[in-house]
């Protein structure tokens, strides 16, 4: 009966030690932190500010074809985000040789309900339009933190003086 109560007595002891042990290895472990998101001006680029490539979580959330005045394909719109930064930005693609490219980004406005332009993100080239962060003929916005749904703006210029625009918008509420 002395030999129970002394197994009895190690095993209480030997759990009570564990659960110490547990104890001090969870106290010890270093507490983690929130992530920051990096801060980058509006305007930026997504690129240089690693919001994009690399490492960075990037992606396209909406895309739209854009036609010309006879109805022909003639290039693309893109919405893109950045989940490493919080950030949007417009991209357009032509198919072929262009006389120009318009690029803008727009935010949703829930008081107004109206799209709104991001001041500062109109942009255009003309003729050759050549990025070389994406190695393509396209144009690109700068970068810019919406809150709410984004919309983005395209517009081709073909060398014959046709051409079309083109949005591709996040579903507003």
């Amino acid at each position: 009966m002395a030999m129970f109560r002394t197994q009895s007595l190690r095993i209480r002891r030997v759990a009570i030690l564990l659960s110490l042990l547990c104890v001090a290895v969870v106290l010890a472990a270093p507490l983690k932190t929130a992530h920051a998101l990096p801060v980058v001006a509006n305007g930026s680029d997504p690129y240089a500010d690693g919001c994009a490539g690399g490492h960075a979580s990037w992606y396209v959330v909406e895309s739209a074809y854009v036609y010309d005045d006879v109805g022909s394909q003639v290039g693309y719109v893109q919405l893109w985000y950045s989940a490493t930064c919080d950030t949007n930005w417009t991209r357009v693609v032509p198919y072929s040789s262009v006389n120009g490219l318009i690029v803008s980004l727009y935010a949703w406005n829930t008081g107004t309900k109206t799209w709104q332009l991001e001041p500062g993100s109109s942009t255009s080239c003309q003729s050759y339009c050549w990025d070389a962060e994406t190695n393509s003929y396209d144009l690109r916005t700068g970068q810019y933190g919406i809150p709410g749904p984004a919309k983005a703006h395209g517009c081709v210029i073909e060398p014959s003086g046709r051409g079309g625009c083109a949005d591709a918008a996040q579903p507003t509420k």
